[in-house]
């Protein structure tokens, strides 16, 4: 992704302006956009091949580094507590690094703004929180769909997180003060973001945003299969006992008839004298 770039160049006492310039000094900003999950390590490569002559980071207000070069590779640099800084002069890169705080810095733009050879470079970057910590699901009816849409960062923000279709369906956001996740659109909260059910569309678009990160969501079709497979297993175990008890009660039926009719037989045979 290459960042939003505003040059400014001082030509004959006068300003000029060139919306794309070759002058990009982020090297890292693919990484930046893929986002940085809460408390890791947000990393900021600067590339310095152009001799650049002051430096400034900041976002929002927050300036996280001011830096200035004062010759034969040295650098002088005024940081924030939380910032620490290397400058490999071989590889002519200056890397920053500082704590990623979602709550601050989620969603927010990075600018990094730099003067080389009197050429004036302002770079945007928005700060993402990860992919890596989204938990998302959909699963349909045919009728109707049911989405999941939550990340373990919910809790540190301020706009909260919203599910997407082709218009907004679902918003929730965690209140401090009270410490509940409040939801509107008919949502319903969950420990960590949304869950909403809707009509379902065939081929329908559904997207989990969360500070200016975002996941698309493929539904799946809700399925009873192995509901059925345990009780059709089950059916035939009761079938097969049913079975078995059958059997065994026409065996002891045949076996019955078959001692009273020998029982007769030696009733019969037997000179009655005998008996009495």
């Amino acid at each position: 992704m290459v960042p939003n770039k505003i040059i400014v160049g001082v030509f004959f006492g006068g300003a000029f302006l060139i919306q794309k310039g070759i002058f990009g000094t982020i090297i890292n900003s693919d990484a930046l956009s893929d986002g940085t999950c809460h408390s890791e390590k947000l990393e900021i490569e600067i590339s310095m091949m152009c001799n650049i002559k002051n430096l400034k980071i900041n976002i929002v207000s927050d300036v996280l580094a001011d830096c200035i070069f004062i010759g034969n590779g040295r650098l002088l640099c005024h940081t924030a507590d939380s910032v620490q800084y290397y400058h490999d002069n071989n590889r002519g890169i200056l890397t920053f690094t500082t704590p990623f705080n979602h709550s601050i810095h989620a969603g927010y733009p990075l600018w990094v703004n730099t003067t080389c050879h009197n050429i004036s470079v302002h770079e945007k970057i928005l700060l993402r929180p990860c992919l890596s910590e989204f938990r998302t699901m959909a699963y349909h009816n045919n009728t109707h769909v049911t989405i999941l849409c939550e990340h373990a960062s919910f809790r540190f923000s301020h706009k909260g997180i919203r599910i997407v279709s082709k218009e907004d369906l679902a918003h929730c956001r965690w209140h401090k003060e009270n410490q509940t996740n409040h939801c509107y659109d008919d949502a319903e909260a969950l420990a960590n973001g949304a869950k909403y059910t809707t009509p379902y569309t065939q081929g329908m678009n559904i997207t989990c945003k969360f500070d200016e990160q975002s996941i698309e969501i493929t539904p799946k079709q809700q399925t009873t299969t192995k509901t059925t497979q345990m009780t059709t297993r089950t059916t035939k175990k009761q079938s097969a006992s049913m079975s078995l008890k059958s059997e065994d009660n026409g065996q002891t039926m045949a076996t019955c008839s078959a001692i009273l009719v020998c029982s007769l037989c030696i009733f019969y045979f037997i000179p009655r004298d005998i008996l009495i």
